[in-house]
């Protein structure tokens, strides 16, 4: 019997346990505290004056509070994607092509291949449902009838001889979708051009047969550069207070013949740099995918995100030594997402990476830390990454607790009062004007220095929803002369 007793109890115990594991997730998080407000940045001048300041016993004087603020207008917070070239030609002595006999990288003479990729896993990235996302070649083909997305720009085609090994007679690549939309649906290819092959393996727009480390590689290992960068970029101290308050979040994304997410967006910057060793080089440059993916990280919307997403800035940072086809330069960003990017290496082509910049000033080179940070932190460059909302007092009241030995002249306020309640006044304006002015009369009771109030000052709120609060300083009055009879 005691040995039934003794199984029985070892098989329930698992279930216990499970049952133990899901009543322990049903308890409240006692050390999550909902997040104060952030305090309002509009600047207050307030003065309080008394006239005169000296008088008789039985003698009145007149209190005279002046109010004026100014508001600076609110920096969005920012969100950053760092979308890193990890192709082949951004390393140094990778596989400069495959064997077509074994289809297996072969090595540049006398150089070391890459190490073997990181065993930490990519981030899975998520879709709108839920689900991994990764944008391989093919996944997105030009409109059926050869015509172009909304988001394509037709251009001009590339010149003979300006295009890196690779580019010859590959397909047209396709633009962005709509942001939070459907991709562009599947079409046949553009007239003469080769239909892409969805095999990852493969070279994209050159068929199956193709093997996709064509790319020749570099004799500089800009992926070590492009990690070095962004490490000492989430250093900077302006960067670690914005991530700190998160003002700030980043995300990291990859691409080569396909875009990866490898960092979600995160206030979280210690996150970002230990999954910089994810970045690995490999296969071809496929600049639109990158930069699908990218969008895609920015825009997207998640059941769990926090709310206000709108009103936020986006940005994408791109490092590449932009070796880019001029079929895949066609892909624009949505308009909402600011585009930097970073030219790396001796040999980049400076042109490509100016044509995808938002602004002339927005191409810079991967030793260029001084200029990003002085576009992320000045406001006084003709195009700042930061964007701005001008900022506006809602609402603001002031309080005004008379001392004891001090009296109120009955209606002597002006303006009047919202409420007065024994010693304490209490005045509300609505969308106040950028200065205010409030007097009252006394008539003080006692001789000596006597304080004007017990207490006085003001409290508003933004634009922003922001509350804000100042206190006037302190003021007396002289009673000089025997008390009144």
């Amino acid at each position: 019997m005691m040995r039934r007793y003794k199984l029985w109890s070892v098989g329930l115990a698992p279930v216990v346990a499970v049952l133990g594991a899901v009543g322990l997730l049903s308890v409240p998080r006692l050390q999550a505290q909902p997040i104060a407000p952030a305090t309002s940045d509009c600047a207050t001048g307030l003065s309080k004056t008394v006239d005169p300041s000296q008088v008789q016993p039985g003698d009145t004087a007149r209190v005279t509070m002046v109010i004026t603020h100014t508001c600076a207008d609110y920096r969005l917070p920012m969100d950053m994607i760092f979308l890193v070239d990890v192709s082949n030609s951004m390393t140094r002595g990778s596989a400069l092509g495959a064997d077509p006999g074994t289809g297996k990288p072969t090595e540049a003479p006398g150089l070391a291949t890459q190490p073997p990729p990181d065993p930490i896993p990519p981030e899975p990235p998520l879709n709108l449902l839920g689900l991994a996302e990764v944008f391989a070649p093919g996944a997105d083909q030009p409109s059926p009838g050869g015509g172009t997305d909304p988001g394509l720009n037709p251009g001009a085609p590339s010149r003979p001889g300006a295009e890196p090994s690779g580019c010859e007679g590959a397909g047209a690549s396709s633009g962005i979708s709509n942001p939070g939309g459907t991709p562009t649906p599947e079409g046949p290819p553009l007239p003469g051009l080769a239909t892409p092959s969805t095999n990852p393996g493969s070279d994209p727009g050159a068929g199956s047969g193709k093997p996709a480390n064509d790319e020749a590689a570099g004799t500089e290992d800009l992926i070590r550069e492009a990690r070095a960068f962004i490490r000492e970029f989430i250093d900077q101290p302006a960067v670690q207070k914005d991530l700190t308050s998160s003002h700030l979040r980043l995300g990291l994304v990859s691409f080569n013949e396909r875009g990866r997410r490898l960092v979600s967006l995160s206030s979280d910057g210690k996150r970002i740099a230990n999954r910089l060793g994810l970045l690995r080089g490999s296969g071809k440059t496929r600049i639109d995918l990158g930069l699908r993916t990218a969008e895609r990280t920015l825009l997207d919307k998640t059941p769990n995100r926090a709310t206000g997403e709108k009103d936020r800035t986006r940005v994408i940072v791109v490092v590449s030594d932009g070796q880019f086809c001029s079929r895949d330069l066609r892909v624009k960003v949505d308009k909402r997402i600011d585009v930097v990017t970073l030219a790396a290496g001796r040999s980049a082509n400076l042109r490509k990476m100016r044509d995808i910049a938002s602004e002339t000033e927005y191409a810079l080179t991967l030793r260029d830390m001084k200029e990003l940070m002085f576009l992320y932190t000045n406001t006084r460059t003709p195009n700042p990454l930061p964007e701005f909302r001008p900022v506006k007092m809602t609402e603001l009241t002031l309080r005004d607790e008379l001392s004891a030995n001090i009296q109120l002249v009955a209606g002597s306020p002006n303006p009047a009062a919202a409420t007065i309640n024994g010693q304490k006044m209490e005045w509300v304006f609505p969308m106040p004007s950028d200065r205010i002015t409030v007097t009252y009369d006394i008539k003080p009771q006692g001789t000596g220095s006597l304080p004007i109030s017990a207490g006085a000052g003001v409290e508003w709120k933004d634009s922003e929803a922001r509350p804000g609060k100042a206190d006037f300083p302190a003021v007396n009055i002289e009673v000089v002369g025997p008390p009144m009879p």
